[in-house]
């Protein structure tokens, strides 16, 4: 087979951009994740209380676009959470990890949090740490909001959900 000057250029340009460690982002649809937990909860100073616990919950993509793999639908996420908690105005200032475990592969990807508000919606950052399988060298940054209750029989117990509007990686 001949390949010609063009060929050639293509070649080197494609071998080239993957040695650099070029990296396709992928949007995806809204996702959203409601989730439950149970942890400790501290009474502080002025009312305010600290919440330090673990949250489970799946991941669903409620609104996926057509270029979107949909690879996190279905993916269970487990997190550690700690919340700095005014109960009077709901506001929050809360931090935390995550581990998602792709269904059917068992692939994981890891990711930290933190968000602020001052009402009951906080809203913040959820960034890419690692992964495995298909997710080896995952990165990036997409942001999140989310809602929450505290139990009001049981100390401790948590529950709300969690959206991303643009569901936002890039892999390498």
């Amino acid at each position: 087979m001949k390949l010609g000057k063009l060929g050639y250029v293509c070649i080197l340009l494609w071998v080239g951009f993957a040695e650099m460690g070029w990296s396709a982002t992928i949007v995806g649809g809204d996702v959203t994740a409601h989730w439950s937990g149970k942890g400790r909860m501290f009474e502080m100073e002025n009312y305010r209380k600290f919440f330090h616990g673990e949250v489970t919950g799946i991941f669903e993509e409620r609104a996926p676009l057509k270029e979107s793999p949909g690879l996190f639908n279905r993916a269970q996420v487990r997190c550690q959470v700690s919340m700095n908690i005014d109960p009077k105005t709901k506001a929050r200032d809360s931090f935390g990890t995550c581990t998602i475990t792709i269904p059917d592969t068992h692939e994981v990807v890891h990711s930290r949090w933190t968000c602020k508000s001052l009402a009951e919606t906080c809203k913040g950052e959820f960034t890419w740490m690692w992964g495995t399988g298909r997710f080896t060298g995952i990165s990036g940054a997409t942001i999140f909001q989310s809602r929450m209750e505290i139990g009001v029989t049981e100390s401790g117990a948590i529950h709300g959900e969690a959206i991303w509007p643009a569901f936002t990686y890039q892999l390498p």
